[in-house]
């Protein structure tokens, strides 16, 4: 049996993941569906019917195969694998999804809580859960692949996915600014002592807090080496607000590597 341990419609020939051509069409014919208004469980029955199989020769199409596709962005090309879909396909059907699910949970008063709903596995591109909390688990986030054939288990300190989450989400916003810019961007030298500053500090994450310090100011000091930005101040907390409008998901590998995806 094939297990589904990559995302569906690839498989890997030398090492490497290639397109596989059936299971490709069948995708294809997920987002066709869905942007027509049909529903998970809807596509699954009608895939099952179809008598296309989603690992080795049985169907076991369920509305959670369906919504892990429709939210993979490898389809289009992202994470190193080639692209199935045409890049406004994907935007589309993922503009559908967001406008059906936008009411579905209730605001929290954490508003961090936005980022368990983004973590994503890097293995098979499937939901992260968490078992338990961090308080009871003394900081400590006990992560699961929701794929129970995948198998991508870990633990990690919240400390550190959050300090990771919004170093990634400042260096990418600054990249934004410069790409943006039609001057050339110069670092300063408080950029530079900064820059080496936060690298040593996530690399020895004894301090959390003076992580998360440490990278605001860098952020605030790279935006005001841009030409064309007024100010370079931001907030000395972490920015939500901003994860929320930037962050497409968080993908964590089952080597612990933290990468995210912009929504923009």
């Amino acid at each position: 049996m094939k297990n589904r341990y990559i995302p569906y419609g690839y498989r890997f020939e030398k090492g490497q993941p290639v397109i596989d051509q059936e299971e490709a069409k069948a995708i294809r014919e997920i987002y066709g569906q869905y942007a027509q208004g049909q529903t998970f469980q809807g596509i699954a029955q009608s895939l099952i019917k179809a008598r296309i199989p989603y690992s080795g020769d049985k169907p076991c199409w369920n509305k959670n195969n369906i919504k892990r596709i429709i939210e993979n962005r490898k389809y289009i090309g992202e994470g190193g694998y080639p692209p199935i879909l045409e890049p406004e396909v994907f935007r589309t059907v993922r503009s559908i999804h967001k406008s059906k699910t936008a009411n579905w949970r209730k605001p929290s008063g954490d508003p961090s809580g936005i980022l368990w709903d983004r973590l994503r596995c890097g293995v098979c591109g499937g939901r992260m859960l968490r078992n338990g909390s961090p308080a009871s688990t003394k900081g400590i986030c006990q992560l699961r692949c929701e794929n129970r054939e995948c198998g991508n288990t870990l633990d990690i300190p919240l400390a550190r996915l959050h300090t990771v989450v919004f170093k990634r989400l400042g260096d990418q916003l600054r990249q934004k600014a410069e790409q943006n810019d039609v001057q050339e961007y110069q670092p300063s030298s408080e950029v530079i002592r900064l820059n080496n500053a936060i690298n040593r500090a996530i690399e020895n994450p004894d301090d959390p807090a003076k992580a998360r310090r440490l990278i605001l100011e860098g952020a605030s000091a790279r935006y005001g080496c841009c030409p064309n930005v007024k100010g370079g101040c931001i907030s000395t907390e972490p920015d939500w607000d901003s994860f929320k409008r930037y962050v497409d998901h968080v993908e964590i590998s089952e080597n612990r590597n933290i990468d995210i995806w912009p929504s923009y």
